[in-house]
């Protein structure tokens, strides 16, 4: 998400963006088009102005810790699967096999990996993008 958007409005730490491509701006024809306005913090503090050319994206620490846990979620979740088969052998009055450990570590890695996914399709901007540059100002027509 690194495209070049127009300041339409600022208030303290928050912008709010137009894409300046009129094609990704524009949706529907006739009576139904509108502009798409997208909110984005300034964390940097950069000096932004309405009118003015910002490129935007998600920073690099919060893609980072972003994929680190959707990793490491499913792996953790599996080790816990393993450590649950006993109670759950227990519970169904079974012997804890090899193949029911096997069968809980698979459920686990199972569940872990839809939630990821959900998780991730509801809301895929889960870290709100912020304001990498200042391009410079568009003219005024």
């Amino acid at each position: 998400m690194e495209d070049f958007y127009i300041v339409t409005g600022t208030d303290g730490n928050v912008i709010t963006v137009t894409p300046a491509d009129s094609k990704k701006s524009r949706k529907g024809t006739g009576s139904e088009k509108y502009q798409c306005r997208l909110t984005v913090l300034n964390s940097r503090r950069l000096p932004v102005s309405p009118g003015d050319k910002v490129r935007i994206g998600i920073p690099e620490k919060a893609k980072a810790a972003q994929g680190l846990i959707s990793l490491l979620f499913p792996v953790l979740c599996t080790a816990a699967g393993r450590f649950l088969a006993s109670p759950f052998a227990h519970l169904i009055k079974k012997a804890p096999s090899e193949n029911l450990k096997a069968l809980c570590m698979a459920v686990c890695f199972a569940v872990a990996c839809i939630i990821v996914f959900i998780c991730t399709r509801r809301d895929p901007i889960i870290v709100k993008p912020e304001l990498m540059e200042v391009c410079g100002e568009i003219p005024q027509q």
